[in-house]
């Protein structure tokens, strides 16, 4: 048995013989070798095998990207995430409660918002972090089930 690589695809094929029944559908086939095969079949284990952790970072990519709220991006790192939770709690807690929110896009750097929109934008942080791990996974699912494919990972996230 003879191994080839197309150079185009990546793709390994296998023949009995020369492989040059298969060369005018596939011009760009070589021959490998033994440690070659080995090599190639390594690196494309690896390859799958580091697709959960590459769903992850962009998960966090997403996840920590920020969101549109009353016309100005709200941070939602995890810092961001525990600002705007603890603000909450406070308005929850205390209906009356407003406070000046820190942001880069408003003129003035901060906007004012009421205990309602803080419960608001607590709210959409939450609902985008949520949506940031739906998605990774629905991803890993996809992965588990043999339909994953890596333009995937550039789909579908919250925008």
């Amino acid at each position: 048995m003879k191994h080839f690589i197309d150079r185009a695809t990546g793709e390994i094929f296998a023949y009995e013989r020369d492989g040059s029944q298969d060369a005018y559908i596939r011009p760009n086939l070589e021959p490998i070798d033994e440690m070659a095969l080995a090599a190639h079949r390594l690196a494309q284990a690896e390859a799958i095998a580091d697709i959960p952790a590459d769903i992850a970072v962009r998960r966090y990519q997403a996840e920590i990207a920020g969101i549109p709220f009353k016309g100005v991006r709200f941070d939602t790192s995890r810092d961001g995430q525990a600002l705007i939770a603890a603000a909450a709690v406070a308005a929850f807690i205390d209906p009356g409660y407003s406070i000046e929110w820190k942001v880069p896009d408003a003129a003035s750097g901060r906007i004012a918002l009421s205990g309602t929109e803080i419960l608001a934008a607590a709210s959409a942080v939450r609902a985008h972090v949520q949506a940031c791990f739906d998605r990774e996974f629905a991803l890993n699912d996809a992965f588990a089930a043999g339909s994953f494919t890596r333009p995937m990972l550039e789909e579908g996230w919250p925008a």
